[in-house]
């Protein structure tokens, strides 16, 4: 993480340092399971997939202030994300199963990172 030029706005690119917060994320999770040690506390990181949600409203003002017609890009938005996004509660479901499943104490679950459905997974080197 650049932690020398975060607080700098020019070079500022909203994708790449949404990775890095992601990044954040899972690393801070991690450093808490492993200081948590043994007590019954349960800390693992959860990716919720591509929700459908309103979150993706920044992308469609990006590209209207290109100059595309806003009604062309919303249509061709929700047209892609139709075919890979889960619901919220599909997106929902990954981090409900870390917060109550009894399989997470049972099997001892911690310090992992999980995606959707509730599986367990290597984060990408590359969180962006």
């Amino acid at each position: 993480l650049p932690f020398e030029t975060i607080n700098q706005e020019d070079g500022y690119v909203s994708w790449t340092w949404y990775g890095y917060s992601k990044l954040a994320n899972i690393l801070f999770a991690n450093e808490l399971s492993r200081r948590v040690g043994d007590k019954q506390i349960y800390v693992n990181s959860a990716h919720p997939g591509a929700v459908a949600t309103d979150l993706g409203r920044h992308v469609l003002d990006r590209l209207v202030a290109f100059g595309i017609p806003e009604k062309y890009v919303v249509k061709a938005f929700d047209f892609i994300m139709s075919f890979y996004s889960l619901t919220p509660y599909e997106g929902g479901l990954t981090q409900l199963y870390l917060a109550v499943s009894p399989e997470v104490e049972e099997k001892n679950i911690r310090g992992e990172y999980f995606v959707p459905i509730a599986r367990n997974a290597t984060a990408h080197p590359y969180p962006f």
